[in-house]
């Protein structure tokens, strides 16, 4: 094995070794194979950081870096794979637009339409993969790749096998691509647990990417502070990977905020645009239920004086701020003493 290594990493002066041992009466017993490594030496450089990063191995080569030489950069370049595009995500988009925009052929429009729920039913209850059929996207918000390929944190051929049947689009030669992303996110999960300065990283890392590399580095960092009995960061680690893009997520707040300020500023008389009476109510509720029903996300904000005769609000009242983004994500904050 040694040999082997030195032959592919030697430069000039370990040849110059190499022949001294195979003249060495010690090394008698590896003769032959010292001397078949010197016939065929031709040593390649092997440069982790420089070379592409394309399969598990290339990831190995990059975790010996950091292990022989202590720097970050080479576990940067596999966080780096957890940004790749998810190709599932992508391919069955694809699909939802293709299929919502195909014009029915006479005869088989009803079969093609129950078809295509089918399908979508089927990916909702066998491989927890939600869609929106109507708007011809994808809405379960973690990475797909990863997730057709892991049961947990373990890599699962049998699952991987299982979903691709499932899936109404073709994966064929996509094994490598996706199943690098997986083995990435393992093997930054399980190098986290026994380096400190990994779990740093992930978490400095995390802070600092958006989408979906942001919630794999932050489950990344929630699983290692379980291990450590950390249950604080654990449960804050993953109340934050709800939240894809932090810095979106505050332009829509202050935005939302603003809104809701010049709501509770509203009356029939600012609401209308003429000296003319205001419109009819049920007018503007049904105007008010198409809107709603046409959005992709809303907020509601309820707030609760628990004595209402005394005015103002005060610092024991209780307000619940609900968002709520199709199809399946609700959330509820409660602000209180």
């Amino acid at each position: 094995m040694l040999l082997r290594i030195l032959c592919q990493t030697g430069d000039e002066e370990t040849r110059t070794f190499l022949e001294s041992c195979a003249t060495d009466i010690e090394f008698a017993y590896i003769r032959k194979d010292i001397e078949e490594v010197l016939q065929n030496w031709s040593p390649g450089a092997i440069a982790p950081l420089v070379r592409p990063v394309s399969t598990p191995a290339d990831l190995d080569l990059l975790w010996c870096e950091f292990l022989a030489t202590g720097s970050v950069e080479p576990v940067l370049r596999i966080i780096d794979v957890l940004e790749r595009p998810d190709h599932v995500r992508s391919k069955l988009e694809d699909w939802l637009q293709a299929t919502s925009h195909r014009r029915p052929r006479r005869g088989f429009s009803i079969p093609a339409k129950i078809l295509r729920r089918l399908l979508i039913r089927r990916l909702w209850t066998k491989a927890s993969i939600l869609c929106d059929p109507h708007r011809g996207g994808v809405l379960s918000p973690q990475d797909l790749d990863c997730h057709c390929m892991t049961t947990g944190w373990d890599l699962d051929r049998e699952r991987a096998v299982r979903i691709a049947k499932l899936l109404p689009v073709n994966l064929y030669g996509e094994d490598a691509y996706i199943g690098l992303k997986a083995v990435a996110r393992w093997s930054l999960a399980s190098h986290a647990h026994q380096h400190a300065v990994i779990f740093e990283l992930c978490e400095s890392e995390a802070a600092k990417r958006t989408g979906r590399c942001r919630t794999l580095l932050l489950e990344i960092v929630a699983k290692a502070a379980l291990s450590q009995d950390d249950m604080e960061k654990a449960f804050n680690a993953l109340q934050e990977s709800l939240t894809p893009d932090p810095e979106m997520e505050r332009r829509q707040s202050d935005r939302a905020r603003g809104e809701w300020e010049r709501l509770l500023r509203l009356s029939l008389d600012s609401a209308s645009p003429s000296p003319e009476p205001p419109p009819a109510v049920r007018e503007a509720a049904l105007r008010t239920i198409r809107a709603t029903e046409a959005a992709d996300t809303y907020r509601a904000k309820r707030n609760w004086v628990r004595n209402a005769d005394r005015g103002e609000p005060t610092a024991d009242d209780i307000s619940w701020e609900c968002q709520f983004a199709r199809s399946a994500n609700f959330r509820v904050f409660q602000t209180m003493w």
